[in-house]
């Protein structure tokens, strides 16, 4: 009976501090998001609303309406300078009009063909997981819900981090070709303009 009573009062003062041991999942999370910070990108624990919910999902058995979302974390890649003459745009992954097969917007249309000719391979190459992918003026974004196996996460990682910076790349590129158009149509303009001689 001593030993019994021995044992539950050593479980009342270590069973909590055995709540706070993190997880395999916690520790797989936190060393995957470390390695995201090493190759340059910030992470941030967010949601993204489910872009196909199930009809029990949008309504509550009593007919209040919910806004069904999904857990998961925004890996993001702030660009080296603005990028405001590129088309800023944001996919969900999912059926319907967009402009990738599998993508769908999120926002209004941007880009031409051949620039989505260019970010089409990238975006084939996310991992399943990744539900959505942004480019804004100064960050190109993904949301991933971090459903790594524990052997390829590393590796998945990785991946966001080289797609999200051909994206970058791309973004730059893109900016740079629109402002020397504008550049060489104004001067083109000022050249108009000048008196004759």
């Amino acid at each position: 009976m001593k030993w019994f009573i021995i044992a539950i009062v050593l479980l009342a003062a270590f069973g909590p501090v055995l709540w706070l041991v993190p997880s395999r999942r916690d520790r797989l999370l936190t060393r995957m998001r470390s390695q995201a910070r090493t190759r340059g990108l910030r992470v941030e624990v967010t949601w993204l609303p489910d872009p196909d919910p199930v009809p029990e999902a949008r309504v509550s058995a009593g007919g209040k309406l919910k806004n069904p979302t999904i857990a998961g974390a925004s890996y993001q890649l702030d660009l080296p300078s603005a990028a405001g003459y590129a088309p800023t745009w944001s996919l969900v992954r999912a059926v319907g009009d967009g402009p990738i097969q599998g993508w769908r917007w999120r926002t209004a249309p941007a880009g031409d063909g051949a620039y989505w000719h260019e970010v089409a391979p990238l975006l084939e190459r996310l991992p399943t997981d990744v539900l959505s992918c942004e480019a804004g003026v100064r960050v190109m974004s993904c949301f991933w819900r971090e459903r790594a196996n524990p052997d390829a996460a590393e590796d998945a990682v990785d991946s966001i981090a080289d797609i999200l910076g051909e994206l970058a790349a791309l973004q730059q590129s893109r900016h740079a070709a629109r402002l020397l158009e504008i550049e060489q149509e104004r001067a083109r303009l000022e050249g108009d303009e000048s008196p004759a001689s």
